[in-house]
């Protein structure tokens, strides 16, 4: 038939199979594949799966859609006829069990892990949740001992006061993170004891791990469930929440430190889950299924947005991409002009040339050449600029490729001659005393004698200016080929020239064939010579271009759409980061539908020099960082409000309430924000006081309407003042309406320039994650910028 008149095709991979499987001496993870014959390897999910570059990909590429399509069908045939016939495939018990030996090991880590969970916690609790240096529990003697009553005690005790407090929202995320980083590598330590060398049935006659060593079904993750441990159930990027009592389920203590009463499963699923391990299973199952059901609609829609408005967008018949109103939005689509499904072979991997260089001949039935096609032209533009980049010497040789000044009347190089701008050329001739002759490339005008620098001297007037030396000719590369049509011209052209190839892929073709010795003896081993090869790589690049009139537009927004179905609806707390960051679909969201000016959490990247320390950075990022008043204020008892009758000048009778702010240390707020109390006083004083002035009269004049008394509420404001606190005071200050007190004489307080003052995050205040619930919010800002 037709199929057997085609070249055989060669290609190299790995397979999905590890080296371990067989030995690795055996070599049969890696596939090898030589003029259509199977030599060695083990055809896998790697070969014909949706993977890049498997067996398939290499048969489409080589041969066409038909045939792939083709040989899948026969692939097809060939495993249902042996499974029916030859070898069925099932799943036993046995195939679940560990070994004896694995076993005891496995108990042995559970036992680990919850006693050292429980140390972790009780570390945690011991430095004030982060606070001061937390102690490592890995390297102790006790570490593997469980903790005893009154140490647990009092750790669930500390945990309460921590989790409880105004910092509780960041304790629980600190304590979260924490715990996590400390408890998921022993529940890795459980798998690796385990699986696959601890499996009573070994690979390849143990059915469930053939199945997920090959990736027929499944994965390493359900293998371990199944026969390792459960490991931490994650809620929205978070452990098990605790109920107001302090307790996850009514059958723990409140607060309890061990990391099962959090959602730390050792429990598997071979041997039964218990009923707590079971309802924490179940409540990340939940998760699953809510989040899948809430954010269908809203990636849906997304997607549909994206489409409605980038539909218009097409590659028209001279490669650029434009709207409907015939309007450019790319000079070339993806700035290479390539169409991404029928160009990953141009990755410039050293694996994809030598595959080229194997199937010649199949790959130039496929890939008719343009004209010309060639990698001379761009490869010297690539070398040219990687010179420029290195700085190599003799970068102005005889047909080098120069920018220069030009004159505008006579031979003399003088200030006041020369045109606005620099001009392409091409250097003709190198002089000993080290001037040039050149050609400009526009008009074609031969200009003798160039020096590369003139020293004009002293100005008339006697004054010297900064420089006096004018570069007259400096070392350039062209303008990219693909982007140049007037180059040479016009005989350059995308679509209609074969020697337009961007630089990256000429460039490192032909760095392959000179330098690498598989790709060269790849190709000679077809019988091909270099410019063969140079040829089929400039014919693959102008067939894999995109085809005029593709709808890149439509592309584009299935590109984004498609993988938002995959994204975690919600922000996930990064804790310990400080800020939280709006992810996924809301942030998409805020982008392209809202496309709200204000966004809720603003980023900005700063590079610092490689000798600046973290602490250094970390005191810019707060001068970069908008600060709010509560950040400053005192965890306990920091705000204070008092109520009191009094008469005013005229004798009525008003009620007057002083406001008292207690900050943290003014040291601490110095050192962390670069900030003085007056500083705060006067903010306090000009911004926050008017502020709160016409919150306060909003609320007055909304309870008035609703409680139907039509009269009027006056609203004062005295002013505001520092009070500092009795040990510190200096001068005597008259009681009003605001005042700040420093909070320096506490006894409980650290040192200034301790840990959580200065290195903890925004002195302990965090915004908590958003919740299902606030999307609504996005949605009414839609529906506002629609109205």
């Amino acid at each position: 038939g037709k199929f057997t008149e085609l070249p055989g095709i060669s290609t190299e991979r790995k397979a999905k199979t590890p080296a371990t499987a067989f030995g690795e001496e055996q070599e049969e993870h890696l596939v090898l594949i030589r003029d259509g014959e199977l030599l060695r390897g083990v055809l896998d999910k790697a070969a014909f799966g949706s993977t890049d570059f498997s067996l398939i990909h290499a048969v489409y590429e080589a041969y066409g859609p038909n045939k792939a399509g083709l040989l899948l069908n026969a692939f097809g045939r060939l495993f249902t006829a042996h499974l029916q016939y030859y070898s069925g495939h099932s799943c036993r018990m046995e195939d679940l069990v560990l070994t004896p030996e694995a076993d005891n090991e496995r108990r042995n880590l559970v036992q680990r892990s919850y006693n050292l969970g429980a140390r972790a916690a009780k570390a945690w609790a011991d430095s004030e949740g982060g606070k001061v240096q937390i102690e490592s529990v890995g390297d102790k003697p006790d570490a593997d001992k469980p903790l005893k009553p009154h140490e647990a005690a009092a750790t669930a005790a500390k945990i309460g006061t921590l989790l409880s407090g105004s910092e509780g929202p960041t304790n629980f995320a600190n304590l979260d993170s924490y715990m996590q980083s400390q408890i998921n590598p022993l529940a890795s330590d459980i798998i690796k004891a385990c699986l696959p060398n601890g499996l009573a049935v070994p690979f390849p006659k143990n059915t469930f791990g053939l199945m997920v060593t090959t990736g027929a079904k499944g994965s390493t993750v359900n293998q371990s469930q199944v026969s390792c441990a459960l490991g931490q159930q994650a809620l929205e990027g978070r452990r098990v929440p605790r109920m107001s009592s302090g307790r996850t389920l009514p059958s723990f203590q409140p607060y309890e430190p061990t990391p099962r009463a959090d959602g730390f499963i050792a429990d598997r699923f071979l041997t039964g889950v218990r009923p707590q391990e079971y309802y924490f299973h179940c409540m990340a199952g939940r998760e699953g299924l809510v989040d899948t059901a809430v954010k269908t609609s809203r990636s849906g829609y997304l997607q549909r947005c994206l489409v409605k408005h980038l539909e218009e967008l097409k590659v028209c018949y001279d490669h650029t991409v434009r709207n409907g109103e015939s309007g450019v939005v790319q000079f070339l689509y993806g700035e290479d002009g390539l169409d991404t499904t029928k160009a990953p072979y141009l990755d410039c991997t050293d694996k994809s040339f030598e595959y080229m260089a194997r199937n010649q001949k199949a790959l130039k039935r496929n890939n008719p050449s343009l004209p010309n096609a060639d990698l001379n032209l761009a490869a010297g533009d690539s070398s040219r600029l990687k010179a420029l980049e290195n700085n190599a010497p003799n970068l102005v040789e005889k047909g080098s490729f120069v920018r220069a000044r030009k004159l505008r009347q006579g031979s003399r190089w003088s200030r006041g001659l020369l045109c606005r701008g620099w001009f392409d050329a091409i250097i003709t001739k190198k002089h000993r005393n080290g001037e040039f002759d050149l050609e400009y490339i526009k008009d074609k005008s031969s200009v003798k004698n160039v020096p590369l620098k003139v020293d004009f001297g002293r100005s008339g007037d006697g004054i010297s200016p900064v420089s006096t030396v004018c570069t007259i000719i400096m070392p350039a590369t062209p303008d990219p080929i693909l982007g140049t049509p007037k180059r040479a011209s016009g005989q350059y052209r995308i679509g209609s020239s074969g020697s337009c190839v961007s630089e990256k892929v000429a460039g490192a073709a032909m760095d392959a064939i000179q330098y690498n010795g598989k790709v060269r003896s790849a190709n000679e081993s077809t019988g091909a010579t270099r410019e063969d090869f140079t040829k089929l790589v400039a014919s693959k690049y102008g067939a894999a271009l995109c085809a005029p009139g593709e709808a890149v537009g439509s592309i584009a927004a299935q590109s984004v759409g498609e993988p938002s179905t995959q994204m975690t609806l919600n922000t996930f707390h990064l804790a310990g980061s400080g800020a939280n960051v709006t992810l996924g679909i809301p942030r998409l969201r805020e982008i392209i539908m809202t496309a709200s000016k204000t966004l809720k959490t603003p980023t900005m990247s700063v590079p610092l020099h490689s000798n600046v320390s973290d602490k250094e950075a970390l005191k810019l990022t707060r001068f970069f960082t908008r600060l709010t008043l509560i950040e400053v204020i005192a965890s306990q008892n920091g705000v204070t409000v008092r109520e009191e009758l009094r008469k005013d000048e005229t004798g009525n009778w008003l009620r007057a309430y002083s406001v008292i702010f207690k900050l943290h240390p003014a040291e601490r707020i110095k050192e962390a924000f670069g900030l003085s109390l007056d500083d705060i006083a006067k903010v306090v004083s000009s911004t926050f006081a008017n502020k709160f002035k016409d919150v306060v009269s909003k609320e007055l004049r909304r309870a008035a309407a609703d409680s139907g008394e039509g009269g009027a509420v006056d609203l004062g404001f005295e002013g505001s003042g520092v009070m500092l606190s009795p040990k510190r005071r200096q001068s005597n200050k008259k009681k009003q309406s605001v005042e700040i007190e420093d909070d320096s004489d506490d006894e409980d307080e650290e040192e200034a320039g301790e840990e959580d003052g200065v290195m903890g995050a925004r002195l302990g205040h965090q915004k908590e994650m958003d919740s299902y619930g606030n999307m609504d919010d996005d949605d009414k800002k839609v529906a506002a910028g629609a109205a």
